[in-house]
């Protein structure tokens, strides 16, 4: 596969390809760069948003949950399509149930948008990628109002 998450990948060509040698692309290097979600601990979490880290999505979730398990492509999915324009961060909320309950998880999976520390929106349930992408765009980026919202998307 060209894109392995988080890792710097490099594409080379063999000079006697079937069709010519690809001299275009001897001396190149491929890089691609996906923010893969990756799973972090109370303590890492308040490090990370102290940082003021940008945009950021955390899906509070549980390992037992079907609709979070449903969200784990839907999330890979969106760091590929987001690259690293947003921080995808998940909390186990059975290894962090103090935590879990202190921001407020009452249902999973709970997805909370932050940016630069602070909370924007959070919402309960499962969206699938390209849903969860225009409300990105929304409220990080300035995008217009999803096409799943009704009206205009209440702050936090």
């Amino acid at each position: 596969s060209w894109i392995e998450r988080g890792r710097t990948v490099q594409a080379t060509c063999r000079p006697q390809q079937q069709f010519g040698p690809c001299s275009a692309f001897r001396s190149r290097r491929l890089v691609i760069r996906a923010a893969a979600p990756r799973t972090v601990t109370a303590d890492e979490l308040e490090l990370i948003l102290k940082g003021k880290p940008g945009p950021v999505i955390l899906d509070a979730f549980a390992k037992w949950c079907g609709p979070c398990q449903f969200l784990i492509p839907q999330l890979d999915m969106l760091a590929e399509r987001m690259g690293d324009r947003i921080q995808i961060l998940k909390l186990d909320t059975d290894e962090e149930p103090d935590y879990a309950s202190a921001i407020g998880v009452r249902g999973l999976p709970t997805l909370f948008f932050i940016q630069d520390g602070k909370l924007k929106h959070r919402m309960e349930g499962a969206l699938n990628a390209e849903d969860r992408a225009e409300l990105s765009e929304h409220l990080f980026f300035d995008g217009s109002v999803p096409s799943f919202a009704k009206s205009e998307l209440p702050q936090v």
